[in-house]
């Protein structure tokens, strides 16, 4: 049985940014949402965001229920404590996932900041997020629902160290950010989004390669200082005065540390929560 709402669209495989601003460009409804093809929502999920979105008005809504799922038995369950209408500022975009797929567009407002994926690169619906957050002046968001991301072995993410593109993509990403944010006269509102640097960074084959690009960046980049937490602010002056990559290895070990114990205690302190902040 055929489904007219349902439009089905053949083409080669040129990656997850073509194939979503291809979906983008042939949308006519009001709203868009995103789902990649391996994920999973729970059934309230996406009517939950149509709520919120057609109630407030605004032009984005966002669910950060996030479930880590790779089997029934083995599962992780993330969210943040967003809830209502929110200011968009510097700290709720450090705090948001960026990412496309847990958030209901209207359609008109992408078409209006005419935003399109990053094509051919991993990474690239975080430029997606980043310009739709800086064209935000509010978002809703709602925590009923939960998108359930499977985790694979043979995923992209999963895969990502092995590729050596995935050292040039990031810093590809960043820099379209940075450009973005210079064009449109945001660079003295908006910090460049320097984290995706540390947290790609320990995953990457060649660091070597990656340390030196992401030191380049920072010593070409306009920096408005202000702008910056004293923790990026940290790591940008320890890769600019760096002469190897070892002291990011370090950096990010001494984090992932921290960051287990930090779930010891939330765990013991809450026992039988599955919620980690």
């Amino acid at each position: 049985m055929e489904d007219s709402r349902i439009k089905i669209i053949h083409d080669t495989n040129h990656g997850p940014g073509h194939a979503r601003n291809v979906g983008m460009k042939a949308a006519i409804g009001e709203y868009i949402v995103f789902i990649d093809s391996d994920d999973f929502v729970s059934l309230d999920y996406y009517s939950n965001l149509y709520d919120a979105i057609n109630d407030s008005g605004l032009d984005v809504a966002c669910n950060d229920n996030v479930m880590i799922y790779h089997s029934p038995e083995k599962q992780r369950f993330f969210t943040r404590p967003h809830v209502g209408i929110m200011n968009v500022d510097n700290k709720l975009i450090r705090a948001a996932w960026s990412v496309c797929y847990n958030k209901i567009y209207r359609r008109e407002f992408l078409l209006k900041i005419n935003v399109k994926f990053r094509e051919n690169c991993k990474f690239e619906d975080a430029y997606l997020f980043y310009v739709i957050f800086y064209n935000s002046s509010k978002v809703c968001y709602v925590n009923n629902g939960i998108y359930y991301y499977r985790q694979r072995s043979d995923s992209i993410m999963a895969n990502v160290a092995k590729s050596g593109h995935s050292n040039i993509d990031v810093i590809y990403v960043v820099q379209a950010i940075y450009d973005y944010l210079i064009n449109s006269n945001k660079i003295n509102k908006y910090p460049v989004p320097i984290g995706m640097f540390e947290y790609i960074f320990n995953s990457q084959s060649n660091k070597k390669q990656l340390f030196v690009e992401i030191k380049n960046f920072f010593y070409e980049m306009l920096l408005k200082t202000e702008l910056y937490t004293p923790e990026e602010l940290r790591f940008i002056r320890l890769v600019q005065k760096s002469r190897t990559h070892w002291p990011l290895v370090f950096l990010y070990w001494q984090k992932r540390l921290y960051y287990y114990l930090k779930r010891i205690r939330i765990k013991l302190c809450n026992p039988g929560k599955r919620r980690f902040l």
